[in-house]
This record gives structure tokens, C-alpha cells and sequence, in this order.
């Protein structure tokens, strides 16, 4: 037989033996996966409780200012967990004027200020229950303020009036090289547990104070009572403390930063 017959031969009983049945391998068993662990559940991370913002302050200000003179309502949370504060300042319209400014403070808070020919509001809504303190001030005249306590969904009214010539002025001598500002804040009012951090944030909005010109910062009008000194811009800690006097001059000076 040629020899490429016998190969030929010899090729295809190799595919017949591979192909039938009786030759055929048993597929290999298939090795066992070791058991996976149950998975524990997945908890929902929890959320912190949204705080009510249903409370709101409302009231008037009775003050001397006139036409062009800048009026300064806000307010600071003291006590609570928001950590809020706002302020809307805006000039004095004509008496005969009707205007309505608000600022934009995150929802649902909002803060608006009203001139209604002479007659002065404001309103702040969306407020989280806590202690507040508010205030009013004319820029460069009488100031006046109060501590308010706000429960769950509750409304309280607080007016002011403004009365200029009540009040005493305060100097400021500032270190070497100072061209800042100096700013009071009420003493008596701050939340004792965070003195220092709560009448910064008041010092900062109720901007009772002025720019530091030759070494000295003078501010009129000073409602009596203590107050602590605080230094823009800077670290928000006390920088002294000085007592104002109606109808008088308190000197002090302002402390170097410490570092």
C-alpha cells in the first residue's frame, strides 16, 4: 500500500475514535466553590433631625434717622445649633416713600426690612427655635437691642426705639500700625459657655464701631453698658473691654493680637 494511503488511514481513525460514542470522555466534574459568607444587611445611615423653621421676629423701630442715613436690623442665633445670623443695612428712603429691601440668607430664611412713609418694620421668617439675639442700629447714631426667645413654631414681636443723645462715645487708641476697625460688642448678652466666639459673631453684625485714623477709633453713641473689643479683620477673639457712659468719653485701648 503507498505510504500516503496509510497515513490517510491512519488520520481518519483518529477522528472516527475521537468522535464515537462509546470513546467519549466524561466531561471533568466540576470542583465545588467554597460557601460565601451571608452578607450582613446594609443599615440606611442616619440623618440628623431637621430642626423646625417655622418661628419668626417681627417688630417696628421707632428712630430719628433721616433721608439718606443707614439703618441696620439683624439678628444672631446665640443658643441652638444653627449657628445663624443676618443683617439687611439700607438707607433711609423720603418720608413719603414706600420701600421694602430683604437680603438672601439660605432657605426658608429670609429677612426683610420695610419703610412705609415714616413708619419702619422688619420681619425675619423660617427661623429655627433657639435664643436670639436682635438688634437695630442707625449707622453713626443710637443703637438698641434685645434677647429673644423663640419656641417651636412661635412668632414674637420686638420693637425698638432709637433715641439719639442717650448714648456716650468710646476712644480706642490702636497699636503701632493698625489700619483696621474696632467693634463693641454687648458684654452682658453673649451665651456664657461660648463667650468669645458668640459676641464676635454680634460684634461683626452689629457693626457698632469705626476705622482706626492716627492711632485712635472713635465711636458715638454707645448705648450704656459693657462691651468687649474685637479688631477686623483678625482672629474673632476679645481684644479688651471698656464701659460706656451716657453723656461721657471712655477711653481703652485696643490689645495687641496674640499669636
Amino acid at each position: 500500500m503507498p505510504r500516503f494511503a496509510f497515513l490517510l488511514l491512519a488520520v481518519v481513525g483518529l477522528n472516527v475514535v475521537g468522535c464515537g460514542g462509546s470513546k467519549s470522555t466524561a466531561p471533568a466534574p466540576e470542583q465545588s466553590q467554597p460557601a460565601l459568607p451571608a452578607s450582613e444587611p446594609t443599615l440606611p445611615t442616619p440623618q440628623p433631625e431637621a430642626k423646625p423653621t417655622g418661628c419668626t421676629i417681627r417688630g417696628a423701630v421707632d428712630h430719628p434717622g433721616k433721608k439718606g442715613q443707614s439703618l441696620r436690623v439683624g439678628y444672631i442665633e446665640l443658643l441652638g445649633e444653627a449657628e445663624i445670623g443676618d443683617s439687611v443695612p439700607y438707607e433711609i428712603p423720603a418720608p413719603d416713600e414706600v420701600t421694602q429691601v430683604s437680603s438672601n440668607p439660605p432657605p426658608p430664611r429670609k429677612s426683610v426690612l420695610s419703610f412705609d412713609k415714616g413708619a419702619t418694620s422688619f420681619e425675619f421668617t423660617g427661623l429655627p427655635a433657639g435664643t436670639y439675639f436682635v438688634f437695630a442700629r442707625l449707622d453713626g447714631g443710637p443703637a438698641a437691642w434685645a434677647k429673644v426667645e423663640l419656641k417651636v413654631s412661635s412668632t414674637v414681636t420686638q420693637d425698638f426705639k432709637l433715641v439719639a443723645g442717650k448714648g456716650g462715645t468710646v476712644e480706642v487708641t490702636t497699636p503701632a500700625g493698625f489700619d483696621g476697625e474696632v467693634r463693641l460688642s454687648p458684654s452682658d448678652v453673649a451665651v456664657p459657655d461660648d463667650a468669645a466666639f458668640a459676641a464676635g459673631r454680634m460684634g461683626t453684625q452689629l457693626d457698632l464701631g469705626g476705622k482706626a485714623k492716627s492711632g485712635k477709633v472713635t465711636i458715638p453713641e454707645v448705648p450704656p453698658g459693657k462691651y468687649t473689643l474685637f479688631a477686623i479683620p483678625g482672629v474673632l477673639a476679645p481684644r479688651g473691654s471698656v464701659e460706656a457712659t451716657a453723656g461721657k468719653t471712655a477711653t481703652t485701648e485696643l490689645e495687641k493680637e496674640k499669636k
